[in-house]
């Protein structure tokens, strides 16, 4: 579990790579923090984490992101790259 939770940590995530909103490019960490107290080794264990605050305010502007089908993406799951231009076209639908 600690493994995994590291990567969290270490893990990037860049924002506007599809330069769809012109006004900035940035990246933040994933988990700003985590912490886990307790046994982990079959036990139970407390895993406190807290989000980096881009994420916190991405979800408050659903605007940005495509309402996806999950029957579809269901279906698509075999096949990555239809599963990402599902993602595309359904985001750029209404153009």
């Amino acid at each position: 579990m600690k493994e995994s939770l590291k990567g969290l940590v270490s893990l990037v995530i860049e924002y506007n790579i599809l330069n769809k909103d012109k006004k900035a490019w940035g990246a933040f960490p994933f988990l700003a923090f985590v912490q886990i107290e307790g046994d982990t080794i079959g036990n139970t264990a407390m895993v406190t984490f807290e989000l980096a605050s881009p994420i916190l305010e991405a979800v408050k502007h659903p605007n940005m992101y495509a309402n996806l089908d999950l029957l579809i993406l269901h279906e698509l799951c075999d096949c990555k790259y239809a599963y990402l231009l599902y993602q595309v076209l359904k985001d750029y639908i209404n153009l």
